[in-house]
Formats: structure tokens, C-alpha cells, sequence
């Protein structure tokens, strides 16, 4: 492990301090001088060697770092280091082309990771590694975006290999820690008068959408209404087997959760049933958090979905719209080589939010398919007539109920252990708390339709008779009472994605 690659940026750097700094402050003899130089010369080596730099993910981008450390502290003295220094500045700009889209989002599925990358990036060129102006902008773009991946809690939405970790501090932290408005609004505990990012906000070219919208006080970010969506898949770096899936924190508190990181335990052997369900590990609760059954989206017949072998989609975020304070998202992906997953995600800020899919296999074979919610930890969630009560921590009631004729609810299942994992939600390092799982199912069907309503209203009644789906799902109209009233929502998606009618 001394020569792996993360590593030998990671100590590149400290050796070149050090070294720099003994032989300043006259610490060292020739003895010592001769280890300490053989040693930059075996880092150097190793950082020049092109065929040792991992492009493809985050570790390149530490190796490189080092190495730009490395080549501007002895490159005035040395024609090799300055070569080093010269070929780190080319490889830093195309590992950045590679690693982030020109969003400024991080490409390897995971907001922390774009934290932790960004924080690396803000150090490089707050040190003077690298003296760029557009290096400065792009980083300033990359923190931008990160703001939009923050939850009105202040943690990080811990899509794919992100831990539920927390940025909110001081409003003077803040404003040294981060360069944009944005992100130290998101990131300065309350209260503040700086404005957070707000509105709908899509990611095409990344695959994410985000909507947050203020709800009453808009000098309280914590109340905000908050849905963001994950439909991305661009290598096997940090992906997890969820495809459009999306979590959704509204009045104070997470209601829908994505499953968490749990930690990178085990080697999965090849061709091991984990190897070839996408896999690099082989500990049981980390190949739950990574399957497609621990995230709110379509699971086809048990089966996570493919990542070994199958072709990245990139984005599968399709479109927007917005009317009258409601908004939808469109996205679309393949799986299974077959079948088509078309999702639609329309949203009344603290109000409601209807989940809509429809899947169909081009080649008519059937399928059990499960539409799977994951309720944040401390949720009470049970079975009631057409669907779902669910109690939330702060003791508010969500009704869950399909609104389309031809599902059943599932059974809820909170800290499952067997026959398989279920149930379970990880914020941190090797821990993982009890957190209900439910959804609808249908079965034997080569095509199909879900559409589930969560409401904060009361007694929600779906109206079968006046709700339609074309065949395809590209136009819908859905309606329900409740307390408040009647509602209707009508969606077309034939040429581009409008909200007809939302009441």
C-alpha cells in the first residue's frame, strides 16, 4: 500500500514541506539529505509516470496535487521537478474536464464527494499551486453548485457515497471556509439574512434536478420545501443502483431518505453474486445501502440494476416545468437492456408530491415491479385502506395512497434483517439506524403505471373514475378530495413537459 496511488500525492506534498523546511532551518546532515532526496526523486518518478494516474475518479486528483506541490517546490532547482510541475498543470485542467461537468458538478454520483474534491481544489489555489483566474472561476462555479446540494437542515444530500454530514457553522467560519454568497448561506448557522439558493434548478448534462422553495418566513432556510433527484450514471465510480431515485425534506425535517454510504467494507471476489451486481464490496449491510430496493425508485423483479457491464446513460433528466407554484420533473432511463423507466416527480411545496412511472419491456416480458419510499429514520409508517399513514419525527401525518387503479401496497419493513436487508438508513461510518420501507407492487406486467400521492392533508381520496394515463404515460390527469377539497393534475409530455392543470 505505500506506492498506492491516493497515497503517494497525499505524501508527496507533506515530504516536499518537509524537506523544504528542514534544510531552511539547517535540520539536516548529508546523510539525511541523501534519503530525504531519493526519496522526492522516487515520488517524482512515480507522479510522472502517466500510466500511474488515475484519471477516471477523485484519487488522480490527489495525485496530482502532490505532484504540482512537489514540482513548485523544487522546480527553481531542478530541471525534472519544473518538467513535473509544467505536466501537473496540463493534468490538473483535463482531470477537472473529466472529473466535473461544466455545471460544476462532480461527476462520480455523490455530493460529498464533490464536497471533499472542492475542498482540495479551494486549497490548491488558495496556497498559489496554481495562479489562474479561470481555475478561480471554475472553482467558484463548482461551490455554487454544491449549494444547491445542501439540505435546509445544512447537511450534505447524501445521494450515492455521501455520508449525512453537516456544513453548517459560524457565520465567520462560513465566510472563511467558502468563496460564494451561496454556499455561506447554506452554510452559516441561523438566523442570517443571506439569500440560499431557491427555485427549480436543473443539472442536465449532470443528471440532478433540485427544487427549494421558501415556505412562509423566508428568513427561515430550515422551513424551506426541498425535492432533489438523482438520474445519473456516468462509470461505476461511487454509483450506487439508484436510478432515478430522489429524497424530499419539506416543514422542518427529511421525509423521504436516500440510503447513505455506510463504508467501503469487503472485497467483493470476481464473479461473485456481489462482482456481478455492480459491486466492489462484499459486506452485506453496504450492499444493501448500494441496491436499487434501499432508494425511492422502480426495483424490476428483485433485481438491482445493472452497473457491471452496462453502458453509463450519462443524464437521464429529460425536463421542467413549473406552474402556478406546482413543478415537475421529467426523467427517463433504460435497464435491463429492455425496459424503458420513465419518471415523472410533480411537487406542491408543503403541500404534496405525486411520484409518476411507467415502465414497458420492448420485448413483452413480464415483470414483478416494486415502486419502493424509504421514510427518514424515527418515522412511523403503517398500512391503511388504498395505502400509507406515515408519522414523522416531528409528529406531522403524511397520507401515502396510489391514485391509478392496479397496485397493492407492500408491507412495511423497518430494520429488516432477514430473509434479505431492509429498512435501513446510514448517516455515518459503519452505522446504520432502522428506517420504514414501503411502497406499491404490481406483477406479471411488461408495462405498467404508479402513481402515489403523499399529502399533508387528511383523509385523501383517490378519484379512479376521473383520473386517466394514456398508454403511453405521456399525457395523465389525476384527481383526488381530501379535507381541503378536490384536486385535479393534468400533465402532457408530448412535446415537452407541461403541467396542464394543478388545483
Amino acid at each position: 500500500m505505500a506506492w498506492y496511488d491516493m497515497a503517494v500525492g497525499m505524501r508527496a506534498y507533506r515530504l516536499a514541506y518537509l524537506t523544504q523546511a528542514a534544510e531552511e532551518a539547517g535540520l539536516i546532515n548529508d546523510e539525511t539529505r541523501e534519503i530525504l532526496y531519493g526519496a522526492l526523486e522516487a515520488h517524482r518518478a512515480e507522479l510522472a509516470d502517466d500510466a500511474k494516474i488515475i484519471f477516471q475518479n477523485n484519487h488522480g486528483y490527489y495525485q496530482i496535487a502532490g505532484q504540482l506541490a512537489l514540482g513548485r517546490r523544487f522546480g527553481a532547482t531542478s530541471q525534472p521537478m519544473q518538467e513535473l510541475y509544467d505536466q501537473g498543470l496540463e493534468r490538473f485542467h483535463r482531470i477537472l474536464d473529466k472529473q466535473f461537468s461544466a455545471e460544476g458538478v462532480h461527476r462520480e454520483h455523490s455530493p460529498n464527494y464533490h464536497r471533499m474534491v472542492l475542498s482540495a481544489l479551494q486549497g490548491i489555489v488558495r496556497s498559489g499551486l496554481i495562479s489562474d483566474d479561470t481555475l478561480r472561476q471554475r472553482a467558484h462555479l463548482i461551490e455554487e453548485s454544491l449549494a444547491w446540494f445542501i439540505f435546509p437542515s445544512g447537511r450534505v444530500v447524501n445521494f450515492g457515497d455521501s455520508d449525512s454530514h453537516s456544513v453548517l457553522c459560524s457565520a465567520e467560519a462560513a465566510a472563511e471556509r467558502w468563496d460564494t454568497v451561496l454556499m455561506r448561506a447554506v452554510a452559516t448557522e441561523p438566523p442570517h439574512d443571506l439569500s440560499v439558493p431557491r427555485g427549480l434548478k436543473r443539472f442536465d448534462d449532470s443528471g440532478y434536478a433540485v427544487v427549494r422553495i421558501a415556505a412562509g418566513d423566508e428568513g427561515v432556510p430550515s422551513q424551506d420545501s426541498y425535492l432533489a433527484q438523482t438520474a445519473c450514471f456516468h462509470s461505476r465510480a461511487h454509483k450506487h443502483a439508484d436510478d432515478l431515485s430522489f429524497v424530499w425534506f419539506d416543514r422542518g425535517e427529511p421525509l423521504l431518505v436516500d440510503a447513505g454510504r455506510y463504508g467501503y467494507l469487503g472485497m467483493a471476489e470476481k464473479g461473485s453474486e456481489a462482482w456481478l451486481d455492480g459491486s466492489w464490496y462484499s459486506d452485506p449491510m453496504r450492499l444493501f445501502v448500494e441496491s436499487t430496493r434501499a432508494h425511492n425508485t422502480l426495483e424490476f423483479d428483485t433485481r438491482s440494476s445493472p452497473r457491471l457491464g452496462a453502458k453509463p446513460y450519462g443524464s437521464g433528466i429529460v425536463d421542467s416545468a413549473e406552474a402556478d407554484g406546482t413543478f415537475a420533473i421529467e426523467s427517463a432511463c433504460k435497464q435491463f437492456g429492455s425496459i424503458r423507466h420513465e419518471r415523472v416527480l410533480v411537487f406542491r411545496p408543503a403541500e404534496w408530491l405525486i411520484t409518476f412511472d411507467v415502465f414497458t419491456d420492448n420485448l413483452k416480458q413480464p415483470h414483478d415491479v416494486t415502486q419502493w419510499f424509504h421514510a427518514a429514520p424515527g418515522s412511523q409508517v403503517t398500512q391503511s385502506a388504498g395505502g400509507f399513514e406515515m408519522e414523522t419525527v416531528l409528529g406531522q401525518k403524511l397520507c401515502v395512497v396510489a391514485l391509478l387503479p392496479g397496485t397493492e401496497s407492500t408491507e412495511v419493513e423497518t430494520g429488516v434483517r432477514e430473509p434479505r436487508l431492509q429498512g435501513w438508513w446510514s448517516g455515518t461510518e459503519r452505522e446504520a439506524e432502522p428506517a420504514p420501507a414501503f411502497g406499491f407492487r404490481q406483477t406479471g406486467s411488461t408495462t405498467g403505471v404508479f402513481a402515489t400521492l403523499f399529502t399533508f392533508a387528511n383523509a385523501p381520496e383517490p378519484d379512479f373514475e376521473a383520473s386517466r394515463c394514456n398508454v403511453t404515460g405521456r399525457r395523465f390527469r389525476l384527481n383526488w378530495s381530501d379535507e381541503a377539497g378536490d384536486h385535479s393534475v393534468s400533465v402532457h409530455r408530448d412535446d415537452g413537459l407541461k403541467i396542464i392543470a394543478a388545483d
